[in-house]
């Protein structure tokens, strides 16, 4: 059985928020909006395990390329610290990091596809054979 996991790394260290004052005397009030960039990176884990057992014969972990996202909130918040709200709302933070993904996952099975070698995972019905004996399981 192969498996293929993706694990992703969002660095959000370069987002700012910026204050913004409507208003005077009493009746100055603030708003918030973020901009900046996310950093997306990530690797690939392909895991190979007998089907039954499960138990874990081979892997490769591929790191995938960089991706810098740059986002400028369109929405206003009352919040300085509402960052992680807009990451899930606001069209001008999630719309790009949408579309980044999108080409980040096309790239994750091409990128997984081009590092399996058959000749790898042909050597394991060596392993896998042993496994279901010792395990009981019948071989058909």
């Amino acid at each position: 059985m192969l498996q293929i996991e993706i694990a992703l790394d969002v660095d959000e260290s370069n987002v700012y928020r910026k204050a913004h004052q409507t208003g005077f005397g009493q009746y100055i009030s603030y708003y918030y909006t973020f901009y900046g960039s996310i950093i997306l990176s990530g690797k690939v884990n392909l895991i190979a395990s007998e089907p039954m057992t499960r138990e874990k014969l081979w892997s490769k972990s591929i790191p995938l390329e960089q991706q810098k996202i740059d986002v400028a909130s369109i929405l206003k918040y009352d919040n300085p610290n509402a960052f992680n709200i807009a990451l899930a709302q606001d069209p001008g933070i999630a719309n790009p990091i949408v579309d980044v993904l999108e080409q980040f996952y096309k790239s994750v099975f091409s990128t997984a596809w081009n590092h399996l070698d058959p000749q790898e995972l042909t050597s394991l019905k060596t392993q896998v054979d042993e496994i279901r004996a010792k395990s009981n399981f019948n071989q058909h």
